[in-house]
């Protein structure tokens, strides 16, 4: 009976000092749930954060874009407002269309891919543009550059799908 008694006291001990590891085990887990859950909430408002400086940068953009092509108009109109003939102020105003085309061609071109090119650097040998990409995971400012060539040799770019095309 006395052996049994050790050999129970014995196993208590045992349980007693694995709960105590226990409770150590989970004091830290908490401390380490406290400090991940604080970062969290710092994490969280640089996003916001962010989210609000990207809302404000694509608003910038657009009113710089929208100044820009109306500065464009307003320059071809005055152009053909002090020459007074009507023939040049029709071609303004086929400029002025041409330059509100291409404006809305960009920005849906932009509102498709996300991808925004904020200007064009032109040197001896290359074209430098730079280049805006946006997405869920943020935004990646990058400058491909292309070799320069007259129009008159440029090749004609066919885009072909790399995927085979599906036939019924």
């Amino acid at each position: 009976m006395v052996a049994e008694l050790k050999a129970e006291l014995a196993e208590q001990k045992g349980v007693a000092k694995e709960g105590q590891q226990l409770r150590k085990t989970i004091a830290g887990h908490e401390t380490t749930i406290t400090e991940l859950q604080k970062q969290v909430s710092v994490l969280s408002e640089g996003l916001a954060q962010s989210k609000k400086e990207n809302k404000a940068l694509q608003t910038k953009l657009a009113v710089s874009r929208s100044a820009e092509a109306s500065n464009a108009i307003k320059g071809t109109l005055a152009g053909g407002k002090a020459n007074g003939s009507a023939g040049q102020n029709g071609a303004a105003n086929k400029a002025a269309d041409a330059v509100h085309a291409a404006q809305l061609k960009e920005d849906l071109f932009s509102d498709l891919t996300g991808l925004i090119v904020t200007g064009v650097k032109f040197h001896d040998k290359e074209d430098i543009f730079d280049c805006l990409q946006t997405g869920r995971n943020g935004s990646k400012c990058w400058q491909p550059s292309q070799p320069r060539q007259s129009f008159a040799n440029r090749p004609l770019q066919h885009f072909t799908s790399s995927s085979p095309s599906r036939r019924r």
